[in-house]
């Protein structure tokens, strides 16, 4: 049987990649920052975001389009027509740490306290701060900054995934706990993406 994989040919792997994750420490009360921009100066202090290497795993991007089906009345025979385009939710998976500086159920509940949420009301409707202004600023999809890397036997960086406009839709802190089991508890993050953009980085 003829190899087809050489020495000068490289197969990425599902294990060779760094995801990074800002997420932008927005005063409720201030106005923070705005949004990130390849030609801005603004630094983004991330001493309180997720480091890369508790990022268990990280879903690549799906593109896909809505299709119609038309069939034919005088026949079997059917006829499929592409409708518009989605790319689909990403699923981040983070290993939780008790570490003050690396728990990431205390930085993501940070997170959501700086944007507006507030325990501890007498109402549970009550929970935010202002509902309609903690809406408009986790909608615009400035709060959060993701980015994936694939890299190299080497360890260079070969692309690059950025997310536009990313907005988490669910933080769930962690599955049933069991005194039967030894297993990491992981922390997970449903995020929707408007689109994203991809960029190959030639090494040769």
């Amino acid at each position: 049987m003829a190899r087809f994989w050489t020495q000068n040919i490289e197969l990425k792997r599902s294990y060779k990649w760094i995801a990074r994750i800002s997420l932008f420490d927005k005063s409720f009360f201030g106005d923070g920052v705005d949004a990130l921009d390849e030609d801005s100066d603004i630094s983004i202090d991330t001493g309180n975001d997720p480091v890369p290497f508790i990022v268990q795993s990280f879903t690549k991007p799906e593109f896909g389009f809505q299709t119609l089906e038309i069939k034919d009345s005088y026949g079997p025979h059917r006829r499929l027509i592409a409708g518009s385009a989605k790319w689909g939710s990403l699923e981040i998976n983070l290993y939780d740490v008790v570490d003050s500086n690396l728990n990431v159920s205390k930085q993501l509940y940070d997170w959501l306290s700086s944007v507006g949420y507030k325990s501890g009301q007498e109402n549970p409707s009550q929970d935010w701060v202002d509902a309609s202004r903690a809406i408009r600023k986790l909608s615009k999809g400035d709060l959060i900054f993701l980015t994936l890397e694939h890299i190299d036997s080497n360890g260079k960086k070969i692309e690059e995934w950025q997310f536009n406009q990313p907005v988490i839709k669910a933080i769930s802190f962690g599955d049933a706990l069991s005194y039967e089991s030894d297993s990491p508890v992981i922390v997970k993050l449903g995020v929707e993406i408007a689109s994203a953009k991809y960029t190959y980085l030639d090494n040769n």
